[in-house]
């Protein structure tokens, strides 16, 4: 099944799996964040990396992961380096 998003960046990996990552830089609400997540669930992407520029960001986006039942197939990381803190 196709995905109808365009992810910011997508590798097929050593072991064949398709992979997206997004880099989310805002919150686009509960509605449109839900909307995008079941998208990449009902994907091809076996895995979908969201990086979030701040913690904040980063613990909606894992909430709503969570709540769906998307851990395994999503991961969120925080993007802040070291020396931006």
């Amino acid at each position: 099944m196709e995905c109808e998003r365009i992810p910011d960046a997508a590798e097929v990996r050593r072991s064949g799996e398709l992979w997206a990552y997004e880099l989310e830089r805002s919150s686009k609400g509960r509605r449109r964040r839900e909307a995008i997540l079941t998208d990449y669930a009902a994907s091809s992407y076996q895995k979908v990396i969201w990086i979030a520029p701040d913690r904040q960001l980063a613990a909606l986006i894992r909430a709503d992961v969570e709540q769906m039942g998307l851990s395994e197939q999503m991961e969120v990381r925080n993007g802040i380096s070291q020396d931006s803190r």
